[in-house]
């Protein structure tokens, strides 16, 4: 039988990843042998599995399933990570299998289970299949998410792709579009232009009226939302989830270390595996592609696409992808989505003139017939678009390109018609609004943007740091009229997602660096802190980044800052970020901001933070125990797990007794297995430092649910301080604290270990038959195993 489920050809992987996880299933199928009765083999897995072979369980169970063998149960019974090994192991094998039917099959089973790693598990399949009838039956929890506009994204594109291939639009398609459009709009329309071209691909498809008819409502400006969509930017995500991981991959591979002498064997690579309908799909990616170094030619990839597709209706995608940010372009737009139009343009006519002419001719008449009802305002923007590319250095001049013979002179003559045309022809006038940043809402007083005069006007449209300190010492005071123009003229500087690369340049930064030393500017900055989180976790990380004291010298928000961070913070940042809190700021740390760890943390973050706390490195738990442990009622399963890796790594034994006061109190503890399991790895691993005050608490918890963790736990404590315990609760416990004491001794004669042996011992003896005899008969046969000379005394 072939038990390989993985594409030879595509075996060899750098770590030979996948050859483990197949070892790890002989490992795994070695171990069950010829056995069939399913609570022995589950007994062996979770031996196994708790002695730290719990990786390589998961993983070789997981293959078990794919191969066809009913070992869900076993995968779903010894788990020890809340699933994110068997997310992450299914997420990284579904590129290699040969057949994802069964694939599929255990990511629903594994939708049930709410691990925190499903969310990665669930947005690769969802980039690798067509999932809409399993998407179709979970919409009130795709609503829920924070990638539901992927989702809705992804699907429109599916519909769009049927339509243009002449099928229907099948049922299900619509109603996912339609329902998710319906609970989560705000989120839908963040996609952006993107969302109107794939919206108006489907014009002749039933059942979404409803959003055609939001999209045509008029916005606050009395633009129809189209409009406002149009000018806004898609964002790269959405472009990332068209395509499949591994895809998405060699294409980054491509744009960041392609060589032009390479591009035609790269390129093969990938289309190999890809269908050519979606080509368009590569493009937009490679056009949106956020660029980090110079010289990346990522106009000469988009020609060879262009160039080696017979096909007309393709190349005319093709050719949308590539110019259809051009038609839009305004203030919110990055020059770099340009560039690869400009630049392809630029070399076509020298090369290739006559594919520029096509270039020049498909941008020009697209401009004019997209949208007759904004025709002005797109070639209004397609000037813009020329405008900067030269400013850019993508042209020379935009005369050169006018006046270049190499191109047909009709083409010339509208290029220079649009090129020419002044802001003040009326027709091709847009409203200023669209590309000018706004001096007539500042958020401010009219009179005090009339007291700062001209220079208010200046740094509104030009931020600048020395404009700023002339505004201050103009003013001369900071108040939070000042406050709140400063927050609406420097928006664009804070609303880009953060990195650990805090720009020099920018104003915030120098506000930053200079309140160190300057009083009134640090006046202000403690208003901009307090009026806005995303400027007060960018302070966060410059103090965390110079070791300065300026974040502690305001009102604590670090809770707010951290927890509004998730919008703004990628997770990498993120992970960079909780250390550093940790070490500098421990005493600022709240259990909101260790839940909030717990919640976004990662194995390899949790492994650092506990080495951290092992070598003393800082402390975050020891002076709020009490608090955490309260907060962690409130925890997910996951999140306990992490939270009690913590505690073993930095609670010293001193504090044994807090960790038990906290399980007396915290109830029903039949929802705290994991803290439980938890506690008893802790105490186990501190049996010598356990005194006969912590021996009465362990006695004291409730035999319901601890008499096996109890059990455990007292194997490696001393006898004497069992037994004294033992007899200081029965003497001085009220009758509900007697019968709880008794269920624990009852488990331990039941399970006749070295416990047993101490409820027989002289003393406990006399006490018991005393106590027992208190009791009701009921009771008194219930607990009559407890002695030795039961029999006796029950028959007399």
């Amino acid at each position: 039988m072939e038990l390989s489920l993985f594409e030879k050809s595509e075996i060899e992987l750098v770590d030979g990843a996948l050859e483990e996880i197949e070892e790890n299933f002989i490992y795994v199928r070695d171990l069950i042998g010829l056995k069939t009765d399913e609570s022995e083999i589950l007994a062996i897995l979770q031996t196994r599995s708790i002695q730290g072979e719990h990786e390589i369980i998961s993983r070789g169970v997981l293959y078990g399933i794919l191969t066809g063998m009913d070992w869900l149960s076993y995968l779903l019974l010894t788990s020890r990570d809340n699933f994110q090994t068997a997310c992450n192991t299914l997420s990284m094998m579904l590129p290699k299998l040969k057949s994802t039917q069964r694939a599929v099959w255990l990511f629903t089973q594994l939708w049930k289970t709410e691990s925190p790693a499903f969310t990665g598990l669930f947005m690769t399949i969802l980039r690798s299949l067509d999932l809409v009838n399993e998407i179709k039956t979970q919409l009130d929890w795709i609503n829920t998410q924070q990638f539901a506009s992927l989702v809705f994204y992804k699907v429109l594109r599916g519909a769009s792709l049927l339509a243009a291939e002449g099928m229907p639009v099948l049922f299900d398609h619509i109603h996912i579009i339609s329902q998710i459009w319906i609970h989560r709009r705000d989120a839908c329309i963040s996609i952006g232009r993107d969302l109107v071209r794939i919206v108006s691909s489907l014009a002749e498809s039933g059942g979404i009226e409803h959003i055609w008819n939001d999209l045509f409502a008029s916005g606050r400006d009395g633009a129809p939302l189209y409009w406002s969509l149009l000018c806004t930017p898609t964002h790269p995500k959405f472009h990332s989830v068209l395509l499949k991981p591994e895809i998405e991959n060699k294409l980054a591979f491509i744009v960041e270390n392609g060589y032009q002498s390479n591009y035609t064997r790269y390129l093969k690579w990938i289309m190999e595996t890809y269908n050519d309908h979606v080509l368009d799909d590569l493009v937009r990616f490679i056009v949106n592609y956020p660029v980090e170094k110079e010289n990346v030619h990522r106009w000469q990839i988009v020609a060879w696409l262009l160039t080696n597709e017979t096909d007309h209706q393709i190349q005319a995608s093709i050719k949308q992808a590539l110019v259809y940010d051009c038609l839009f372009f305004n203030s919110q737009d990055q020059a770099y989505i340009i560039e690869p139009a400009m630049s392809f343009l630029k070399h076509s006519i020298t090369n290739c003139p006559k594919i520029a002419e096509e270039l020049l001719e498909f941008m020009l008449t697209s401009a004019e017939l997209y949208d007759k009802r904004s025709t002005p305002r797109i070639m209004r923007s397609l000037k813009d678009c020329f405008t900067v590319a030269c400013t850019q250095g993508f042209f020379p001049s935009l005369q050169s390109l006018i006046g270049d013979e190499r191109i047909d002179g009709n083409i010339r003559t509208r290029l220079k018609e649009l090129l020419e045309a002044t802001t003040h022809d009326g027709d091709l006038s847009p409203p200023a609004a669209l590309f000018e940043k706004e001096d007539t809402s500042l958020s401010a007083p009219r009179s005090f943007v009339d007291y700062l005069g001209e220079i208010a006007f200046v740094f509104a449209n030009e931020p600048n740091f020395d404009i700023l300190m002339e505004m201050i010492h103009k003013s001369q005071l900071v108040n939070e009229d000042l406050c709140s123009f400063v927050i609406k003229c420097l928006t664009h500087e804070f609303i880009q997602p953060l990195t650990l690369d805090l720009p020099q340049n920018s104003v915030l930064y120098q506000i930053f660096l200079h309140s160190e030393t300057n009083a009134r500017l640090r006046e202000l900055l403690k208003l901009l802190h307090a009026a806005e989180s995303s400027i007060g976790v960018r302070l966060l990380v410059y103090s965390l980044q110079k070791n300065s004291k300026l974040y502690q010298q305001f009102e604590d928000q670090l809770e707010r800052d951290l927890l509004a961070s998730l919008q703004d913070i990628s997770l990498e940042t993120l992970h960079w970020v909780f250390p550093e809190v940790f070490a500098k700021l421990s005493k600022l740390v709240t259990p909101n901001i260790i839940h909030f760890f717990l919640q976004t943390t990662d194995m390899k973050l949790l492994h650092k933070v506990e080495q951290d706390l092992m070598l003393d490195s800082y402390s975050i738990l020891s002076n709020k125990l009490s608090q955490v442990l309260e907060k962690s009622d409130e925890f997910s399963s996951s999140e306990k797990i992490y939270l009690w890796k913590l505690i073993q790594a930095e609670i010293k034994p001193d504090q044994i007794g807090k960790l038990l006061d906290h399980f007396q109190h915290s109830l029903p503890l039949g929802n705290q297995w994991e803290s439980l399991s938890g506690l008893v790895c802790y105490l186990c691993s501190h049996t010598s430092q356990i005194n006969i005050e912590n021996v009465k608490q362990i006695l004291t918890l409730p035999a319901k649910y601890c008499k096996i963790t109890v059990s455990v736990v007292l194997v490696g404590i001393k006898v004497e301080f069992i037994e004294e315990a033992v007899l200081e609760i029965i003497k001085k416990a009220q009758f509900q604290g007697q019968i709880n004491i008794l269920k624990h001794l009852k488990h331990w004669i039941e399970q006749d270990g070295k416990l047993a042996s101490i409820v027989k011992t002289k003393s406990l003896q006399e006490v018991l038959i005393s106590t027992m005899q208190a009791l009701s008969s009921d009771y008194f046969r219930e607990f009559s195993c407890l002695l030795e000379t039961s029999r006796q005394l029950y028959s007399s």
